[in-house]
């Protein structure tokens, strides 16, 4: 990425009116002091420094607008200027990530059907866990936590390898229950 060209961002000649509306000169002079950090966030967040351009003007919009109305509000013009920009990139960034999942096909259906599978994940887990008894509830607990059955023993006052048997019997015999 550091190949890509880079956007200079305009001098201005007289107050700017974007399409987001006015923009104040004194907005304007940090936002083209800002650019090249802009610009470099904007490449590795969205690959396309040239929305991030356009994001910029609409976040000096916005700032120049809070500025005229509430001046009290803006403590640091730069700092408020660059977390607005960072907001409207991620949510431009929200916004591409949509359209790719639309595009790759995943419809509303397809993502209430994959909720639906995970609801009935949770449900067999559920119904699994009530077969268990209490020490295996403890032991399966643990190992979805990520503890190792070496890790596990000595909280269950058992070796690691005895564990480890008592655990797949356990396995084995809800199993069966099962079928």
């Amino acid at each position: 990425m550091a190949d890509s060209p880079r956007i200079a961002f305009p001098t201005l000649r007289e107050t700017y009116v974007d399409e987001y509306g006015p923009i104040e000169e004194q907005v304007y002079t940090e936002a083209v002091a800002l650019w090249p950090q802009a610009e470099q966030f904007a490449i590795r967040t969205l690959g396309d420094p040239q929305i991030g351009i356009n994001l910029m003007y609409h976040a000096a919009a916005i700032v120049s607008r809070i500025l005229v109305s509430e001046p009290d509000k803006i403590q640091s013009v730069p700092g408020y200027l660059f977390v607005t920009y960072k907001r409207l990139v991620l949510a431009e960034l929200k916004k591409q990530n949509s359209h790719r999942l639309i595009e790759e096909g995943l419809s509303a259906t397809t993502l209430a059907e994959t909720s639906a599978h995970s609801l009935e994940q949770k449900i067999l887990i559920e119904q699994i866990r009530s077969r268990m008894e209490p020490k295996m509830k403890k032991v399966f607990e643990l190992l979805v936590l990520g503890y190792s059955f070496e890790e596990i023993g000595p909280e269950v006052g058992m070796k690691a390898n005895v564990l480890r048997s008592y655990h797949s019997k356990q396995i084995q015999k809800i199993i069966k229950e099962f079928q």
